[in-house]
């Protein structure tokens, strides 16, 4: 299936191929010389914009150093804890995910997993980190 310039096929990228609009309901008054009561109830249908979404089918974004991809092949995978060769992450971003408590959905999620427990990565094409990377922001990490 073909993409699009965010990587995304291109039925599922909202940016480029916008879904129409839901027609919005219009306003009806009620006549004066019907009493409120007799008039009959008007409900609008229940629109909703979520659409079913294939997880299995969604990408994910993981950024590293080009450095880094030997380890990541030599292991076969990513894996949360290892020591990159090059940190593309700055010392506030590691501090903040230590201290980012995981609510622990399953017993085999330990009480005391922070988001630095896990492997960082992106659902999104176009967040900022992408847009500075295509803009050719001057950050000594990247």
């Amino acid at each position: 299936m073909a993409e699009c310039i965010h990587g995304l096929e291109i039925p599922l990228c909202d940016a480029c191929y916008p879904k129409a609009q839901p027609e919005k309901p219009k306003a009806v008054r009620a006549s004066r010389a019907t009493p409120a009561a007799a008039a009959p109830a008007r409900v609008a249908p229940v629109r909703s914009s979520r659409t079913s979404i294939n997880a299995g089918a969604q990408r994910i974004y993981h950024v590293t150093h080009i450095r880094n991809l030997d380890v990541i092949a030599a292991a076969g995978a990513l894996v949360s804890g290892a020591t990159p060769t090059v940190d593309v992450s700055s010392t506030l971003t590691r501090e903040l995910r230590k201290s980012a408590p995981v609510a622990a959905a399953t017993s085999a999620v330990a009480d005391s997993a922070s988001v630095a427990d896990y492997v960082p990565f992106y659902l999104a094409p176009d967040a900022v980190l992408w847009d500075d990377l295509r803009a050719g922001a001057l950050d000594a990490k990247l």
